[in-house]
């Protein structure tokens, strides 16, 4: 019983309750009617003719006993058939009863649900600003008073407890600095010491050290909170900061440290960013081994065949550990977030399909979808249509494409034309290999595809649904483009930090007609996401007949 929810407690207790009392009513009701039948039989045996001018049934005395018999036993069947109805009725009054109680306790306890999924997103970092709704039903009011006024509480604590850790790590920082110092000139003053008291002088300064890292990492824990997070950081010249600080640790180990690549500008704490990349790197450098080394690179530079922090063992020899079943759920254990589970990746039915619409109805509303468009998604008008229709409806919340898609679904609009031929016939329109050209330069004219889109009131295409419902794309450039449009990314290490924005809080990547944009976006799309609490996977769709070979 302890297992069982309160909406089901709550279900079960009240349809014992109407079956209870549904139980004693058949009872009496039984009783009744059986004391009746009961009485009337009594009644024709002894009934006998007070008027002679009344109405008389004549039975004779041979037929008496037929008669007496056959009507007793019609009295017995009726009694048995009149119990029988009635446990039915009940029966059937205790299900719809208990179906009617599950539902109208499921509406009564809808309050407590929504004040479970926002107890749910209560955490560290929200707990001084997120507050449980008050304006609720009157039972659950005082609960979610009472809920708020403990996160005040608590957020008062831990803010007391920062303020605590800073005061108490400010008022360390001070004595532990002076004793390093004194430390240190007594050291060079007294260059001629034993071998005990120089025993004595280096344990005294690694214990100091140990001290100041330790208040050191107390300031930054009391400070992680207010840490701004909107800098503009150049990752190259703040690893070569920390390769410079470590490197008299390195050559105390015999560690050698290298750094390649480019630079990579990132926004977050520089602080914070410092921080980890100290302790990665320090911790690479104690537990390498002898003559060994440490090299930090920009990850978009690795080569095939160098090594990455993934392994094949559990034990973690030779680095993460990569476990590929996390999303295989159990039997019966429908409440998870799942579509596609135990079907072939090669596979392509129907089936598919449905589960593809059902990822996609989900997602609209609690996911983020990411396009990935090919070209040939805008030489035809119905598909061109199609898309422009998902975008309109909320099934979109990205775009990657590059300079082809965006030209010739602009071209579309303007000469119903797709790479010289017609959008409806697909037959060659004389001289409409030149229409791409065309457009692009009307686009150039006008500052942008925005400029273009607003100022020659477009009206059908892919492009102008975006532009018209504010969703963001990303046109990714390439060495055979044309033009190419305005929008578009020539750099492709920008393009790939501007798809990796989105691709970064996908839930859903759907890829048509393109090889190379497919496999880009691949690369940088995660495995999964966390979603209000949930960790589900991300899926990922590929339709293009040139990628069955890879």
């Amino acid at each position: 019983m302890k297992r069982l929810s309160l909406q089901w407690r709550m279900t079960l207790l009240t349809a014992l309750l109407i079956a209870g009392a549904c139980i004693c009513l058949n009872l009496l009701l039984y009783r009744s009617g059986a004391t009746g039948m009961d009485s009337l039989n009594g009644y024709i045996m002894q009934y006998q003719l007070g008027d002679a001018e009344g109405l008389a049934i004549e039975i004779p005395d041979a037929q008496m006993t037929d008669f007496i018999h056959h009507f007793s036993q019609e009295v017995d069947d009726a009694k048995v058939l009149y119990g029988h109805n009635g446990w039915v009725i009940t029966s059937v009054v205790t299900l719809l009863s208990a179906a009617i109680a599950y539902f109208v306790s499921g509406r009564a306890l809808k309050p407590l649900k929504q004040l479970s999924r926002q107890t749910e997103k209560i955490n560290q970092d929200s707990i001084a600003s997120l507050r449980l709704d008050e304006d609720t039903v009157q039972e659950f009011q005082q609960l979610s008073q009472s809920v708020n006024h403990m996160l005040d509480r608590l957020a008062q604590s831990f803010d007391t407890q920062r303020q605590f850790t800073g005061n108490a790590a400010h008022e360390l920082r001070t004595p532990l600095a002076l004793m390093q110092t004194r430390l240190e000139l007594f050291a060079a003053e007294h260059r001629q010491m034993s071998e005990e008291t120089a025993k004595l002088l280096h344990f005294q300064q690694e214990q100091v050290e140990r001290l100041s890292a330790l208040v050191r990492t107390l300031l930054e824990m009391s400070d992680l909170q207010s840490v701004p997070r909107t800098d503009c950081i150049d990752l190259a010249p703040m690893a070569e900061e920390v390769l410079v600080d470590l490197t008299p640790l390195a050559q105390k180990n015999g560690i050698t440290l290298t750094q390649t690549g480019e630079n990579v500008q990132l926004t977050g704490s520089d602080v914070l960013l410092y921080r980890v990349l100290f302790n990665l790197t320090e911790n690479a450098i104690k537990y390498n081994r002898d003559g060994g080394r440490v090299d930090v690179r920009e990850p978009r530079r690795l080569k095939k065949g160098e090594r990455v922090f993934t392994g094949r063992t559990e034990d973690g020899s030779q680095g993460i550990f990569v476990w590929p079943y996390g999303f295989e759920q159990k039997k019966g254990n429908g409440d998870v977030f799942a579509f596609r589970q135990g079907r072939s990746r090669e596979t392509a039915f129907s089936r598919d399909y449905d589960e593809l619409y059902d990822v996609l109805r989900h997602d609209r509303d609690h996911g983020k979808i990411v396009w990935v468009l090919g070209p040939a998604c805008v030489f035809d008008h119905d598909s061109r249509a199609a898309m422009e229709s998902l975008i309109n409806n909320g099934y979109c919340d990205a775009l990657f494409a590059g300079n082809a898609l965006a030209t010739h679904d602009l071209e579309g609009d303007l000469f119903h034309t797709g790479l010289g031929q017609d959008i409806y016939t697909k037959h060659n329109v004389p001289n409409g290999h030149y229409h791409h050209l065309h457009t692009i330069n009307l686009v150039r004219k006008a500052g942008g595809i925005k400029n273009y889109v607003e100022q020659n009131n477009v009206r059908t295409g892919i492009i102008q649904a975006l532009v018209r419902n504010n969703i963001p794309y990303v046109l990714a450039g390439s060495i055979r483009d044309d033009g190419p449009l305005p929008d578009v990314i020539p750099n492709v290490y920008d393009a790939q930090d501007a798809m990796r924005k989105h691709t970064s809080e996908a839930t859903t990547v759907i890829a048509l007609a393109t090889q190379l944009h497919t496999i880009a976006t691949g690369n940088m799309t995660p495995s999964y996401q966390v979603v209000d609490g949930i960790v589900r996977p991300v899926y990922f769709y590929v339709v293009d007949l040139s990628l069955i070979h890879i």
